[in-house]
């Protein structure tokens, strides 16, 4: 008999360690809930600077491409080509990896890529330091040049988001 009541007690306090347990989860899940709707709410302020940090984003690839493409001739196309790689690289310098990632995007256009012409004469030196920057900032290996980058530097300004 006192065995059957330490068997009811043992029970009755599984149960109430269950009902904590639902208890927490459901206060968890309502805070990820709330955090997730400030996040995702249309007037939330981390919505909108995400927001804009994407249209600045995209404002600098579509100025970038526009730069070159805007020229009247390949020689033209050339030296902008050219001075857009030094500005990037110096934003590499500065550890500004958005913006570099931005320029890279406009540099990558298609329609900027198109200008073989230009692209045949740009000088080895700047193809190889592009090269290397697009190597730095790859998505390859889940951006893995990146991160190690990232770790051995631990200085970015601007990280690319």
């Amino acid at each position: 008999s006192s065995s059957s009541s330490k068997h009811k007690k043992h029970k009755h306090k599984d149960k109430d360690n269950n009902n904590n347990n639902n208890d927490n989860n459901d206060e968890k899940n309502e805070i990820n809930e709330n955090n997730e709707n400030k996040t995702k709410k249309k007037g939330s302020t981390i919505y909108n600077t995400v927001k804009q940090i994407r249209r600045t984003y995209n404002n600098v690839a579509s100025w970038v491409s526009y730069l070159i493409v805007s020229n009247s001739n390949v020689g033209d196309c050339i030296n902008c080509i050219e001075f857009l790689i030094s500005v990037l690289r110096n934003f590499m310098i500065l550890n500004n990896f958005h913006t570099a990632h931005a320029f890279i995007q406009g540099l990558s256009h298609t329609s900027v890529i198109k200008i073989e012409e230009a692209w045949k004469n740009i000088s080895p030196e700047k193809l190889e330091k592009l090269e290397s920057i697009k190597s730095l900032l790859s998505k390859d290996n889940n951006s893995k040049n990146y991160r190690v980058h990232l770790q051995k530097n631990q200085k970015a300004l601007f990280t690319f988001l």
